[in-house]
């Protein structure tokens, strides 16, 4: 059987990999050229160990395979039509001589019959003349007889051709056909192992069918809402119209009013129209005077053009800028005390009985002490009738935040941290989504009105105050802030959290800081700085958390990872800038990229809510009020809603769900998103040219990975580096957090890592030899210190190359 020249160019590379070592799309062209040349598999062999091949059996078995499959231009000729053609040349060559003989014969008649013209009479002339256009008819049938023969020797030949062509053709038509039927069968096989796998994984519950009746109600509830939320589309519609036709109106009633003033100017107007004039200045002025009004409240505005009819007032526009270069270089920052956060007193709702309890406890029982003294405590029986009544979830997506939690669960249970996750084998373990910011409402609409079990948490009054102006410069901004209420406020009042974008920034802010205060020296009190972000190591980590000592106040430099996930005791004093960075996705560009942006009101309470959590704390806005209730959104924006939707495609893709465009999500993500996402997958043949599931697909969806990464494994098989390329794979899923660069040893950092990139070699090579050198050293943690490399992500990385490796052992 005769391949398609795609598949044998893949075959005579996979073939050329194991024979030679190496592969390149020329040789294998040359090698499939030279087959074609042969005559038989012997044949093509010899030629093979001249240009270099050994004579081995390998070598023979790839001489007969390929001189098989490679399609040959000869092979619909047989013997008798390559006679008859070759009888047609020869006829041909033949008849040149005697054409050539023919012509000079009839030459000599035509002057032999001149003469005869001249010396016989005009009856002999005529016969003479009837002779020659006897022989210039023979001359031109001859003409007519080659040509008919020639036509139809080429008509036969292109029938051939197409004959062939339709073949091949239908014969590459049924071979897809039926690589798409097969491919179907095993998606559909692999669709109902993973419905039999997650169905024996989870708890199903034992819920009674419902009636037709309670089918009708549903059905009549559904429709009731949908017209309910066309109504309400039909009056924020109405809403955004009104405030678009005021402004249109208003802009021509000025336009009639200019326009009557114009022509009107110097001529006597009756006293009707005169009225009229009146009335609509009076309405205009109106109008204009409430949009003034509502201007000149007391916030911040964007700047004007300061342009007027054409021109430019430069003393107004300079006078603002001298204004902001004030703002920008002051030394003190000033703010304004807008409103208070109320705190919760969760203590009065607690039996007196049981405080007084609680108080004489001995030092024994403190872990007690300290449950009654948590805000969940007075609702713990309905909590836990909830939770025996309802089907609950639980999220913790912070690394260092499920630590905490799993170290506080050991020590309530009693037990040793790092058990076997049993539950999958334990259908009666119940979880709970808890948060302090999620939208609750939300998510009980989308499961299916699920109840909401509210406990007010523990948080004393917070002082919210913002800036006069907006600050150019945040960090700058932030460190003064800092610095301002450590010199003007007593030392052990209460430590200080400032919310910074990243490692760069907090290691800024750091710098700053320790530069000041070291030029400072005893004037101040003693200032300790203690950074917090996710590449640091745990040892410099955990040092946020120690007590500060007496006389001395401590600033705690963290990303957003303190809003929610860290509480941090002693804080009274917080500093939001109002920015954070966020992953996001461009499909247009298929790159993911962390930008800052501004955050949402939901992270900006959370935030001033950490000075609220020990005693009555103050929070300091480096934004003004106007920006905070104008230009902030309610809430955070969906992650789905702004990351690369590959692989969230191949998982639903190998869960049977085809129709991504209408799946029901809680947060839709962009259709240009799922569109790019089911591009790439095509291009990566996970898909089909039906977008459905290929065995490439199928075994991607195994690996819990990036697409990418996951092709990159299985293709590393044709060329025998699965290891290598799974070590690779391993390290890239850990991130940007392998290396450590000290600020006082940054050098030293640098050298540590150009080294492994020695010979000019990549970052996936480098990578490659990190990992290598570290298991050379049998895992060695004192070698990852002089290396300045993150203990904790190498054996990250470690574990997920285990998994992996068992990823492809099943697939």
């Amino acid at each position: 059987m005769q391949w398609k020249m795609g598949d044998l160019k893949a075959w005579v590379s996979d073939k050329l990999m194991l024979l030679l070592g190496y592969s390149r799309p020329t040789v294998v062209q040359y090698v499939i050229g030279l087959s074609r040349t042969t005559s038989s598999p012997s044949d093509f062999l010899g030629k093979l160990v001249d240009i270099g091949l050994s004579a081995t059996s390998e070598t023979r078995a790839f001489a007969e395979e390929i001189f098989a499959k490679v399609p040959r231009k000869a092979s619909g000729i047989n013997l008798y039509q390559r006679q008859e053609r070759e009888a047609a040349l020869l006829v041909k060559k033949q008849r040149r001589p005697m054409l050539f003989w023919r012509l000079m014969t009839t030459t000599m008649m035509l002057v032999v019959a001149l003469e005869m013209v001249l010396m016989f009479l005009q009856l002999l002339r005529q016969e003479k003349m009837t002779l020659v256009r006897n022989v210039s008819g023979r001359r031109l049938i001859i003409r007519k007889m080659k040509m008919t023969r020639h036509h139809t020797f080429v008509n036969r030949e292109e029938e051939r051709r197409v004959k062939r062509r339709t073949s091949q053709n239908e014969d590459d038509d049924s071979e897809s056909d039926e690589e798409r039927l097969r491919d179907q069968r095993e998606r559909e096989e692999l669709e109902r192992k993973m419905k039999e796998r997650y169905a024996s994984a989870t708890r199903k519950l034992a819920e009674p069918k419902p009636t037709k009746r309670e089918e009708e109600e549903a059905v009549r509830r559904s429709n009731a809402l949908e017209e309910d939320g066309i109504d309400t589309l039909r009056k924020v519609s109405r809403q955004e119209y009104l405030k678009k036709r005021e402004q249109k109106k208003l802009e021509e009633l000025r336009d009639d009013i200019e326009d009557e003033q114009y022509l009107f100017d110097g001529v006597k107007l009756t006293e009707a129209e005169y009225r009229e004039m009146r009335y609509k200045k009076e309405i205009y002025n109106l109008v204009k005077k409430r949009s003034e009004e509502a201007d000149n409240t007391d916030e911040y505005r964007m700047p004007e053009a300061y342009d007027e009819d054409g021109g430019v007032n430069q003393e107004k526009r300079f006078a603002v800028a001298l204004q902001r270069y004030r703002f920008v270089f002051e030394d003190q920052i000033d703010f304004i005390k807008a409103s208070v956060m109320d705190g919760v007193n969760f203590e009065e709702e607690l039996p007196t009985e049981d405080l007084e309890e609680s108080m004489a406890k001995s030092a024994f029982e403190k872990l007690q002490e300290d449950r009654k003294t948590l805000p969940m405590y007075p609702y713990r029986d309905e909590l836990l009738q909830a939770v025996h009544d309802h089907q609950i979830g639980c999220t913790q997506p912070r690394r260092v935040a499920a630590m905490s939690v799993a170290a506080r669960v050991s020590q309530e249970m009693g037990v040793k941290l790092g058990h076997e996750d049993i539950t999958r084998f334990r259908p009666d373990l119940k979880l709970l989504i808890s948060s302090a910011t999620l939208d609750a409402e939300k998510f009980s609409d989308y499961f299916d009105s699920a109840p909401i079990f509210k406990i007010p948490g523990r948080r004393f009054p917070v002082e919210i105050h913002y800036t006069k102006a907006p600050e150019a410069d945040y960090l700058d901004a932030a460190v003064v802030t800092a610095l301002q209420i450590h010199v003007t406020q007593q030392p052990g009042d209460g430590d200080i959290l400032v919310f910074l974008t990243g490692q760069e920034e907090i290691e800024t802010a750091e710098e700053i800081l320790k530069h000041r205060t070291r030029g400072l020296g005893t004037k101040i009190p003693e200032l300790i700085i203690c950074p917090i972000y996710a590449n640091l190591p745990t040892e410099l980590q955990a040092k946020i958390f120690e007590p500060t000592p007496e006389g001395a106040r401590k600033v705690v430099l963290a990303t957003n990872i303190a809003e929610t996930s860290l509480t941090i005791d002693g804080i009274k004093y917080v500093i939001d800038p109002g920015f954070c960075k966020m992953k996001s996705y461009n499909p247009r560009s298929g790159m993911e990229s962390l930008l800052v942006t501004p955050i949402s009101k939901a992270s900006a309470n959370q935030r001033a809510g950490r000075s609220g959590r020990t005693g009555p704390g103050k929070c300091f806005r480096l934004y003004t009020a106007y920006n905070y209730y104008n230009d902030l959104d309610d809430n955070t924006v969906p992650e789905i809603q702004r990351t690369n939707l590959a692989n969230v495609v191949l998982s639903l893709k190998s869960l049977g769900i085809h129709d991504l465009l209408n799946f029901d999500f809680m947060d839709p993500p962009p259709a240009e998103a799922l569109l790019k996402a089911l591009e790439l997958l095509f291009a990566l043949s996970a898909l089909n040219k039906l977008g459905e599931l290929t065995k490439v697909g199928r075994r991607m969806a195994e690996f819990p990975l990036d697409p990418m990464l996951s092709k990159m494994i299985v293709a590393s098989e044709k060329y025998q580096c699965s290891d290598e390329v799974i070590s690779i794979a391993a390290m890239l899923s850990v991130g940007g957090s392998i290396f450590y660069r000290p600020k006082d040893k940054q050098v030293h950092a640098d050298t540590a890592r150009m080294n492994f990139h020695t010979g000019n070699v990549g970052d996936h090579t480098a990578l490659l030899k990190i990992y290598s050198s570290w298991k050379e050293t049998n895992y060695s943690t004192q070698w990852c210190y002089e290396n300045y490399i993150q203990v904790r992500s190498m054996k990250r990385a470690k574990r997920h190359k285990r998994s992996i490796r068992g990823a492809v052992g099943k697939s």
